[in-house]
C-alpha cells in the first residue's frame, strides 16, 4: 500500500492546493505565454507611437498552445498596458489560436470631454459596446494557414479524411 492510498490524498487536498496552483502557474507553456505577452506589449507600445493604428503585433510562436493563454492574461494584468495595447496583443493571441476577432475603438456618445476613448476585442467585453459608440475597427492579423488553430487540442482539430 502506498502512503497516499485509500483516500489519504483527498484528506490532504487542502494542504496540497497551494502547491497545485504554484505548479500550474510555473508550467513552461504559461511562462512562455507570459514572456511572449511581455515582449509583444512592449513592441506594441513602441510601434503605436510610431505608426498609430496601423501597428501590427508580433505573432506568438506556433508551438504555444491554449495553456499559455493563462500566462498571456497574467502578464497583461501586471504590465498595465493601455486598452489599445492590451486589445492588440489579445487580438494577435486569439488569431493564432484560430479565433480571429476585430479590435473596436469607440468613443462615449457625449464626446470625449467626460470619458476618454476606449478599445476592446470584439466579443470579449460585454460592457463596452453598450457604453461606447464604435468609431473604428482593426481587422485581425492574417495568420498563415499552417499556424491557424495550432492551439486547438488535437481531438478538436479538423483532420483530413482517411481513404
Amino acid at each position: 500500500m502506498t502512503p497516499l492510498a485509500d483516500g489519504q490524498l483527498a484528506r490532504r487536498g487542502p494542504l496540497l492546493a497551494p502547491l497545485r496552483r504554484t505548479a500550474i502557474r510555473f508550467r513552461p507553456a504559461v511562462l512562455a505565454g507570459a514572456l511572449w505577452a511581455l515582449v509583444a506589449a512592449r513592441l506594441v507600445r513602441y510601434h503605436l507611437k510610431r505608426f498609430g493604428v496601423r501597428t501590427r503585433v508580433l505573432l506568438p510562436p506556433a508551438w504555444m498552445g491554449p495553456r499559455s493563454g493563462r500566462g498571456v492574461l497574467a502578464a497583461l494584468r501586471r504590465l498595465e498596458p493601455t486598452c489599445l495595447e492590451r486589445a492588440l496583443v489579445l487580438q494577435a493571441w486569439l488569431a493564432c489560436q484560430g479565433d480571429p476577432r476585430d479590435v473596436v475603438i469607440g468613443v462615449p456618445p457625449e464626446g470625449m470631454s467626460e470619458k476618454p476613448a476606449h478599445a476592446w476585442v470584439d466579443g470579449l467585453d460585454s460592457g463596452s459596446p453598450a457604453i461606447y459608440v464604435e468609431l473604428h475597427r482593426i481587422p485581425p492579423p492574417s495568420v498563415p494557414a499552417t499556424r491557424r488553430g495550432q492551439g486547438i487540442i488535437g481531438s478538436q482539430r479538423q483532420r483530413p479524411a482517411q481513404e
